[in-house]
């Protein structure tokens, strides 16, 4: 026991003195120990200082991206990009030329040209901005500007330069698509050499990629004229309230009740113009700043939500007050005349009314237009062409796609412009040809055999060939033997005489007889078995080429008469100026056609495009629509060809024995027929197939039912002066005539232009122009004094501008999918109480909505709306087009291509309008120089080089 006493004292006895040998070289060493604390706790300061100034540069450069600023030397906003163009578009730290698409620069060029009378000399894009800013010059600068508000003094004194550069980012990775751009930000900082700031690396940085993507007003589900006053909507908790899914723009102010409960929930982003945040009588002020009880406008308890906060504009959309604000008349008869013009020639789907219809007549066929099953209604018209597509000798050019001399023929007549436009393809031989027809042109197409006779004759009239040149040619077999034979030997002579010449040898080998210049004779003058094998060598190549030598010339004159006994396909039109236009059909050879040579022919295949305003007999100039008729596809319908199949019914020895016409659904053209396959009467017009009139567009006219040509040349001058198409100016003003660009559609048929143009009183939503049968396109409705939903329609679709909607009281919720363009929002207590539910297009929510209701929908071949398929993988580039086709009408996209163009705008104020200094001549803006930017930061990377 006692030996165990002394063991534990022993063993506190230890403990004592390690503690105090511990205690006595912590002592000693507490300066060193110190020294690391305070090495560690500086260098966290040193790095969180260059962390928040790279960070902030980047923030700050993001922001100007954003707004498209010009900067100045000092990385400051520059007013230097807000005057002349020429000084706007060639500044080269304006970082807006960083975002210009192909479009717009297009039209950049154009309207430079116009303002200076001369072509731009440089390149208006930039793919890189960059600057370097010495910090000292900074001092010089208020202690707001941003790059002052991210140094400390410490950092400041110690940094010597920053570089700032932006550059187009190109990544494989970065799937580019419209108008979205992607840029590398990269802030580079140069510290100075002394040593007071050798703490600091040499070289901080920081880098960031960005994405810009235009923000069109259809991605708002309301765009707010005045103020959005939150407690007009008070009501209880259990409501189903208001509420609003997408993102919303309100000019003025946001006012939140300051007492009685609002249940309004946002859910997106609310973005103010040109105001603030209120509530009561002052500005809004949150109980505390991040509290944990106040972190966001979320918990603010007076409202049921506000999920994504407040965005404060940094550039007001001067549109929405301008047109709330304004009455617009017009009360000239040539205003009239120049907006009916004007629209003729900018809505290229007038034919829509319209279709075309086929049948035989005597040695042909005729092809008709027509709005009902008979062609009695509406005229081919003649329009002119620009000036690209315009021959001093014929008028117009005749546009081939063909290799193989598919149309040997064309006399465009005396007609002075075509009426439609033929695109003619022989299926068995893969040829093709686009031609304008007038209404008295004759042309050939000639019918090209299974055996290419041009190329044959190309093959054979070369010094030199190859025995695969002569694929598909004429005798083709024979010919490769011969010069496969002739190669062979020559290739013989070659290795066993290198110094031995053959002219014959250059046919299959141009450089053969390069350094050579001997004979058999001169080479083995001493070897007379040597000789003699050379020149048997020599004898056969001379044998073998004299062969192919009497081929090539009988193959050549045999070819001749192939040629000058081809078939051909004769057609001359009919010079009559009606609806009608009759082709004259002959076949020339026809004998040939039951020749082997021919006999893989079967089909011709005639597709029609009609040149055609359809506007007689209709009640409005401006739009072509009948009173009391369902709209019909019109004439030229994308993915729906007006077809006319030439078929050569052969017996079973392959003799032709008849002719027979068929539409695009095999229908024989007996009597009258459409030419395309029916898709039904009732279905919403569809454009032009995209590009399809793009080179008439310079110089279309109004028909003669409407304008007489010499009147409708009189007011291109009075109305335009210079083609609409290059009718381009910068930074040109409509926000006093805003109201003008946004009456599009008044009444839902068109402007009809009075004495007076005035906005509609009153519109009332009905819940069958819900549904696409019933609605004849896609909903929309213009400035409209006062808009009304009644308490029986329940789902909205559209796009609409009010002064003031009324949501009548409501048993039922009410979904609202678009955009709603409104200045004054009542909603009853009752339709608070059921639910209203806003959505833009682009919300997931209201895509389900849209497929529902077969806005968003795949077509099968007979027009019938099908489910949309959610298994094509869209970030497949190989897609069908088919597929394409279907991607795009089951998604919101179909909206932006087809809907109301306005709000594809980025603001309410015009892009396309009537300038303030006056007059009639509407004008546009650079398009697709968008205002309005959302931004996506992806990643931003600190550190040192």
């Amino acid at each position: 026991m006692k030996l165990l006493r002394n063991e534990r004292g022993g063993a506190a006895l230890a403990f004592i003195i390690f503690a105090s040998v511990a205690a006595a070289y912590l002592t000693m060493n507490l300066n060193q120990v110190l020294d690391v604390v305070s090495k560690k706790k500086k260098d966290g300061r040193i790095n969180a200082e260059m962390d928040t100034f790279t960070r902030g540069i980047i923030s700050y450069t993001t922001h100007a991206l954003k707004n498209r600023w010009c900067m100045d030397d000092k990385w400051a906003r520059s007013e230097s990009c807000s005057g002349d163009m020429h000084e706007v578009i060639s500044n080269k730290l304006n970082l807006e030329r960083l975002l210009w698409s192909s479009a717009s620069l297009t039209a950049i060029k154009q309207a430079y040209k116009n303002e200076y009378n001369k072509e731009i000399g440089f390149e208006p894009a930039l793919d890189e901005v960059s600057t370097t800013i010495n910090i000292k010059s900074l001092g010089e600068l208020s202690q707001s500007h941003p790059i002052n508000l991210s140094l400390t003094n410490t950092l400041r004194n110690c940094m010597d330069e920053v570089s700032i550069s932006l550059k187009k980012a190109e990544n494989s990775a970065l799937y580019k698509s419209g108008d979205d751009r992607y840029i590398e930000i990269f802030v580079e900082a140069k510290m100075k050499d002394i040593d007071r700031c050798s703490d600091y690396n040499s070289r901080p940085y920081g880098r960031s990629l960005v994405g810009l993507f235009p923000r069109t007003l259809n991605q708002f589900a309301i765009i707010k004229g005045g103020d959005l006053d939150l407690s007009k909507y008070t009501g209880s908790e259990s409501s189903k309230g208001l509420n609003i899914h997408a993102p919303i723009y309100v000019d003025n102010d946001l006012i939140l009740p300051s007492s009685s409960y609002a249940p309004v929930g946002i859910y997106s982003n609310i973005h103010l113009g040109r105001g603030a945040v209120k509530s009561g009588s002052g500005n809004f002020v949150p109980k505390s700043f991040g509290g944990q009880d106040d972190q966001l406008y979320s918990t603010y308890a007076n409202v049921k939500t506000i999920k994504r906060g407040v965005v404060f504009e940094d550039e007001v959309d001067e549109g929405i007050a301008a047109l709330f604000g304004n009455e617009y008349y017009v009360d000239t008869s040539l205003a009239k005349k120049c907006d009916i013009w004007r629209e003729l020639e900018e809505n290229l789907s007038e034919t829509r009314d319209s279709r075309l219809f086929g049948k035989l007549s005597g040695s042909g066929f005729s092809v008709g237009l027509s709005k009902t099953n008979l062609p009695i209604s509406n005229e081919f018209k003649e329009y002119a062409f620009p000036s690209e597509l315009v021959s001093s000798t014929k008028g117009y050019t005749v546009i081939l796609k063909n290799d193989k001399n598919t149309v040997s023929y064309i006399d465009v007549g005396k007609s002075e412009k075509p009426i439609m436009k033929m695109d003619v393809s022989v299926p068995a031989n893969g040829e093709t040809a686009e031609l304008l027809l007038a209404r008295d042109t004759e042309f050939k197409i000639n019918l090209n055999s299974s055996i290419n006779f041009i190329k044959s004759k190309e093959v054979l009239t070369k010094e030199t060939v190859t025995d695969e040149e002569f694929d598909d040619t004429y005798k083709e077999n024979d010919f490769q033997r011969v010069v496969r034979n002739i190669s062979s030997k020559c290739s013989d002579l070659n290795s066993k005489d290198p110094k031995v010449r053959s002219d014959k040898c250059s046919l299959v080998d141009s450089n053969f007889n390069e350094s050579k210049s001997s004979s058999c004779a001169s080479v083995y003058n001493d070897d007379p078995g040597a000789k003699a094998s050379c020149e048997s060598r020599v004898n056969a190549i001379e044998t073998a080429s004299n062969e192919y030598a009497e081929m090539k010339d009988e193959s050549l004159e045999e070819i001749e008469e192939y040629l000058k006994k081809q078939p051909s396909i004769d057609f001359s039109l009919s010079a009559s100026t009606t609806n009608i236009t009759n082709f004259k059909v002959d076949i020339s050879n026809k004998d040939q056609l039951n020749s082997d040579a021919y006999k893989n022919i079967s089909d011709i295949t005639l597709s029609l495009t009609a040149f055609d305003f359809a506007i007689e007999n209709s009640s409005n100039y401006t739009t072509g629509r009948r009173n009391n008729e369902a709209h019909k596809p019109g004439p030229n319908e994308l993915g729906n060809p007006n077809l006319i199949n030439i078929k050569l019914i052969r017996n079973k020895e392959g003799v032709v024995e008849s002719i027979k016409y068929t539409n695009a659904g095999d229908e024989e053209l007996k009597g009258w027929t459409m030419l395309k396959r029916d898709n039904g009467f009732n279905e919403p017009p569809r454009k032009p197939m995209p590009g399809l009139f793009e080179k008439l567009s310079k110089e279309l006219f109004m028909p003669e039912g409407g304008l007489s040509i010499s009147e409708s040349k009189e007011l291109k001058e009075k109305c335009s002066g210079i083609p609409v198409n290059d009718n381009y100016s910068w930074d040109i003003s409509f926000t006093k005539n805003t109201l003008h660009s946004w009456m599009y559609d008044v009444g839902g048929n068109g402007i009809t232009l009075t004495e007076t143009m005035e906005m509609q009183d009153r519109y009332l939503f009905n819940q069958s122009n819900m549904y696409p049968g019933d609605a004849g396109g896609i909903p929309n409705q213009s400035v409209t004094k006062k808009c009304i939903i009644p308490s029986d329609v329940s789902f909205i679709f559209g796009f609409y501008a009010c002064l003031e909607l009324e949501i009548e009281p409501r048993s039922t919720p009410l979904t609202f999918v678009g955009t709603l363009l409104v200045n004054e929002l009542e909603i009853s207590s009752g339709a608070l109480t059921s639910g209203v539910n806003f959505y833009s297009i682009w919300h997931p929510a209201a895509i389900e909505k849209l497929r529902e209701y077969k806005w968003l929908a795949r077509r099968d071949e007979n027009g019938e709306l099908l489910e949309c398929d959610s298994n094509i993988t869209v970030w497949n580039k190989n897609i069908s087009r088919q597929e394409q086709y279907d991607l795009r009408t089951c998604s919101p996209i179909h909206f932006v291509l087809e809907g109301p163009n306005n709000y594809n705008w980025t603001t309410v104020d015009p892009e396309i309008g009537l300038p303030e200094s006056g007059g009639l001549v509407t004008k546009s803006k650079i398009p697709n120089r968008y205002r309005r930017f959302n931004i996506q930061t992806y990643w931003v990377e600190t550190g040192s080089l």
